[in-house]
């Protein structure tokens, strides 16, 4: 659970698997930030202060080992010139088939963030567009070099695609379920050979010290 707040309001969200939330249409201002474990807890796991610029913003941030890192990207055009430009990531890792939309933090916060171009040295194993939308092909590492109109500016982000574990993990579950289901057979076909010779021992058709079939 993430808390966002203010003197006059507070609005809450929820972090996703990587630890990472959203504000949108974040006004000028100062704001404290609370990130909790949980619906219930009481106590924030991070907590930081951050101070909003002179136009609406996204708010972005990510938690890293209890730390709290804000980043956002401007909505609206700002006044500023761009003196920097910091990737959210620089290192990620991924899946076969997994996107990832890299969120970039302008410098000063009045800027706007500039148009970005996107290149990789991989495009085999990983590509990216002029948004960040990062695309993961094939296993290997591939950098994304993304970099801003009219402007020497450059940031780079080293992406390691891994194998889909998924594949493995439903293998590696249809392997035991398919133990359990054999062995739940066997089990029966035991019980079900012993329920017969009972019956048939009980009607006299098997001489139970022999184990044959009696003469009539």
């Amino acid at each position: 659970r993430v808390e966002i707040m203010n003197a006059d309001e507070s609005f809450e969200t929820t972090t996703d698997k990587n630890g990472r939330f959203y504000f949108d249409d974040i006004i000028k201002g100062t704001y404290t930030l609370r990130v909790y474990k949980n619906s219930k807890s009481t106590v924030p796991t991070a907590a930081g202060q951050l101070s909003v610029g002179s136009h609406d913003m996204i708010l972005s941030c990510i938690i890293n080992d209890n730390e709290l890192v804000v980043l956002y990207q401007n909505e609206e055009e700002g006044t500023a010139e761009v003196q920097d430009i910091v990737l959210e990531k620089n290192a990620l890792t991924l899946e076969v088939g997994e996107s990832y939309d890299m969120v970039f933090r302008v410098r000063p916060s009045d800027a706007a963030l500039p148009t970005m171009k996107s290149t990789t040295d991989n495009a085999q194993v990983a590509t990216a567009d002029m948004d960040g939308h990062i695309t993961a092909l094939a296993e290997g590492t591939a950098t994304i070099t993304f970099s801003a109109n009219n402007s020497n500016i450059t940031r780079s982000c080293k992406v390691t695609v891994i194998a889909p574990t998924s594949t493995a993990h439903s293998l590696t579950i249809i392997i035991v379920e398919g133990s359990i289901f054999l062995l739940i057979v066997i089990v029966f076909l035991i019980a079900y050979r012993r329920f017969i010779r009972k019956k048939e021992r009980a009607e006299g058709i098997v001489n139970p010290k022999h184990g044959r079939r009696a003469k009539e």
